[in-house]
């Protein structure tokens, strides 16, 4: 487990580079913290993929994209004989504070102790499997349990005295499994003598569960909690629901750790008991409907408000959409050399009672619920959180979305990102809205000698300055359907200098990006509103693709890489555990796949260019 401590290399090094850093401490094994409660690798399991898998490999092979590049090959986390020479305790050392050569950074420059403690137990658990540790338990409960006990904590049926505690993790963690071996052989060889090598190693590796909850065990555990509620007709005149089915995920960490199942009453009841009050534990109720999920924002328990009734609204479903509207439309205008960069971010409400499921258009494969203001001359149409082709449709100068609008004033936000290239010093941005508009906002980031003019209903409020950066500002609404054109002049040519460039300029948030919500859920949960699992604007590819400063940049795109693995991992665990069809699976990891090869040619670009810079 030591060849974990290489976390993160992958990330800071070069090829062949050496970080520089502090020498760790001697290790000391009476020294290491233990962890403050069973480390899991459930939950490990992104902490791994993020800082360990650029090295080690996705399952530990030693064949991660950055091992090529190091001096020294990074150790198989995949072998089960190297893992059984290797104490946890020395392996959190070397992961916390790094090694000599300067190698392997220091992991406690990223993680803390409970994650480094998550990271590792994932990586354990990569030398083994759930059918040798059950194997192993069955031998344990057989010829060990009598004595050391059940639960490995030294208080057997059989046993004369209290014996050593498996499940202490401060003692354990300092034992490698040879170790433990050697001290099995030294005490009562003449148990399990009869098994073969391959048996043994198993005990060992079921001894060694008591200390950590293994990839296919949950670290959700029940409490006193209680969630109920009811799911009601919101379609007036509609036929009465029948009993439905009810989902309640649990996640910790954004990684689902439970899911629960019921279903209603005939009055539209349910309830689930026996929840955790753990406050970090957030739970997501859901259930399906006329093909369409309903459900509600991530919500969670404590021991002072243990208890929490709900109630869902479902709604029959329609091609109707005259009860659309957009709330809100924030226009954000950059510039570079010869483009304009722009990003949308986009409000959607639904005043009907019914769930729009769109309607078939030329051009479109499937029915659309949404058009979407983008100018005919736009290209790099990117979105937050689909692709053209995908759930977005193009069919002429329009682009629709194709997922349907559930009833309420804040169904949906939709954030999308472009560039509109010019000729000369002048270009104009035209969109033609479909909707009324609540509140329509331009922000158009400012040049020296810049003009700009907007055509009624947009309003100029002046110059105003956001988090430090100035912008021409116009506001405005749309009582109906129709084009909003800006013209912008005296813009940067093409092929010379931005002129903000001394100092760099940066355009910034418009509001902070919440922590993201569990990027991939069970189908019965998929494509929910905005409160849930829509990243507000902020955060993502949009941002930092048309981001100018290159640290903040960089750091967007490390955080963006991250999120990715985060929903690749839990993507594929539910397809594993077969919550997730296969067409659905690979449609799904095929998208997230491009988004996460953008990014990762995008941080090779900023590390080169830096490098670049660093030589010049």
């Amino acid at each position: 487990m030591s060849a974990c401590a290489a976390i993160v290399c992958g990330l800071v090094l070069g090829a062949g580079q050496v970080v520089a850093q502090a020498p760790p401490p001697p290790y000391v094994p009476e020294e290491v913290p233990a962890p403050a409660s069973k480390p899991s690798a459930l939950l490990g399991a992104t902490l791994y993929q993020q800082n360990c898998a650029p090295c080690h490999g996705q399952q530990g092979a030693g064949d991660g994209p950055q091992a090529a590049t190091l001096d020294v090959s990074p150790k198989r986390l995949d072998d089960a004989v190297a893992m059984r020479e290797i104490a946890p305790a020395a392996a959190f050392h070397q992961a916390k504070y790094g090694s000599e050569s300067g190698a392997m950074p220091a992991f406690s420059i990223f993680l803390n102790d409970e994650q480094i403690w998550q990271a590792l137990a994932y990586a354990w658990s990569l030398h083994t499997s759930e059918e040798i540790v059950t194997a192993g338990s069955e031998l344990y409960a057989e010829s060990c349990a009598a004595c050391h006990g059940a639960t490995g904590q030294g208080d057997g049926p059989d046993a004369e005295e209290q014996l050593g505690d498996f499940t202490d993790a401060k003692a354990m963690n300092v034992r490698s499994l040879r170790e433990l071996d050697d001290g099995w052989r030294a005490a009562h060889a003449e148990i399990g003598a009869d098994l073969n090598e391959d048996d043994r190693w198993a005990v060992l590796d079921a001894v060694r569960s008591f200390t950590y909850l293994p990839p296919w065990q949950s670290p959700f555990e029940p409490g006193a909690g209680v969630i109920d509620g009811q799911i009601v007709q919101g379609t007036a005149g509609a036929d009465p629901l029948a009993p439905q089915e009810v989902s309640l995920m649990a996640y910790m960490s954004f990684t689902p750790v439970a899911t629960f199942t019921t279903t209603t009453s005939a009055d539209g009841g349910f309830a689930f008991e026996e929840l955790s009050t753990d406050p970090g534990i957030v739970y997501f109720l859901g259930t399906r409907y006329g093909g369409i999920s309903y459900g509600t924002d991530l919500i969670s328990l404590s021991e002072i408000s243990p208890t929490l009734t709900l109630e869902i609204p479902v709604y029959e479903t329609s091609s109707d959409d005259s009860g659309i509207r957009l709330t809100r439309v924030n226009w954000l205008v950059d510039h570079a050399p010869g483009q304009l960069r722009v990003r949308q971010i986009i409000g959607v409400a639904n005043d009907l009672d019914t769930t729009v499921t769109g309607h078939l258009v030329d051009g479109s494969d499937a029915p659309v619920t949404l058009a979407l203001p983008v100018p005919a001359n736009a290209t790099d149409v990117e979105f937050q959180d689909g692709a053209l082709g995908g759930r977005y449709q193009q069919a002429g100068d329009v682009i629709y979305d194709t997922t349907p609008i559930r009833p309420g004033q804040q169904s949906r936000q939709v954030l999308v990102g472009y560039t509109v290239p010019y000729t000369g010093a002048a270009s104009a941005l035209l969109a033609d809205f479909a909707y009324p508009v609540e509140s329509l906002n331009v922000l158009v980031a400012d040049l020296p000698g810049l003009e700009v003019s907007a055509a009624a209903p947009l309003e100029d409020v002046g110059n105003q300055t956001v988090q430090g950066n100035p912008y021409r500002v116009w506001t405005g609404e749309l009582a109906g359907a129709q084009p909003v054109e800006v013209t912008l002049a005296n813009l940067i040519p093409a092929g010379e200098t931005d002129p903000r460039d001394e100092p760099a300029i940066a355009t910034p948030f418009v509001a902070p990006a919440p922590e993201p919500p569990p990027a991939t859920i069970s189908p019965i949960f998929a494509a929910l509103g905005i409160g849930a699992l829509v990243l507000i604007v902020g955060g993502g590819i949009l941002y930092w693709k048309y981001s100018r400063d290159r640290r903040s940049t960089k750091k967007l795109v490390a955080d963006q890489r991250e999120r990715l693995l985060t929903e690749i991992a839990a993507l594929d665990d539910r397809h594993d555990a077969g919550d997730l069809d296969d067409e659905t699976w690979s449609a799904e990891r095929v998208v997230l796949m491009n988004n996460l090869r953008t990014v990762t040619a995008e941080m090779e670009r900023l590390e080169t260019k830096r490098g670049a810079g660093n030589r010049g």
